[in-house]
């Protein structure tokens, strides 16, 4: 397969959030963007990438405010856009969450994407990439003692067999993981934009998917990757 043109984009539509589009490491998935949604205690949040509106109905139920961001116009998101170029004004929201969206769009413009959410946001972003490194984990959980976790990676290089596939089903550029995109350069694009990444995690039940807290006006804390 040719390598997609770098102005080609396929946008998730409808039929891609299917029900098989439910499956149990998505919806932990789900979880993990709301509980980091609330742990910034907002009123008003963006949620760029509308997907099939589960995360913006939970939070709306629990009384936040949600704009809604997309390009596919037939999702009826709120505002039809691109998350490279938001028409919003400065400091707008409280929160920008994008999660399994900027893999749509080539890398080259990962940076502007990101530059973007935090124009808009006044206290931080929760941003979700896909990640395609090997995932270890392992737990023990003791009477009296709690839980143990251990957690690691280890490089992989993803074949053009693989890449391809991922294209074609799910429109994917790039990944966490591609020798282009290793984890060591996003997390370069993010901070050398003046952005402070507090955390970062992979998914346990999900692993695919890994997520990135970025608090504004605060000292950048030891994280793990």
């Amino acid at each position: 397969m040719k390598k997609p043109k770098q102005n080609i984009s396929k946008i998730p539509g409808r039929e891609h959030y299917s029900h098989s589009y439910l499956y149990k490491g998505r919806v932990f998935s789900y979880a993990h963007q709301i509980d980091s949604i609330l742990s910034f205690e907002p009123n008003l949040v963006l949620e760029v990438g509308i997907g099939n509106g589960i995360v913006s109905s939970i939070l709306r139920t629990v009384g936040i405010e949600v704009i809604t961001a997309d390009r596919q116009e037939e999702l009826k998101p709120d505002i039809i856009a691109s998350v490279t170029k938001l028409p919003l004004q400065d400091n707008s929201v409280d929160v920008s969450l994008c999660c399994q969206v900027l893999e749509h769009l080539p890398f080259d413009q990962f940076e502007t994407a990101i530059r973007e959410l935090d124009r808009v946001a006044t206290k931080g972003i929760v941003l979700s990439l896909p990640d395609i490194t090997p995932y270890y984990e392992v737990r023990l959980r003791l009477p009296k003692f709690g839980l143990y976790q251990w957690t690691g990676t280890r490089r992989y290089r993803i074949s053009k067999k693989e890449r391809d596939k991922c294209w074609q089903e799910d429109g994917h550029y790039w990944a966490i993981g591609y020798i282009e995109t290793p984890l060591n350069r996003v997390v370069r694009v993010i901070t050398e934009n003046g952005l402070r990444i507090s955390r970062t995690w992979r998914v346990s039940e999900n692993p695919y998917h890994r997520f990135f807290i970025i608090e504004k006006g605060k000292k950048c804390r030891e994280y793990s990757v």
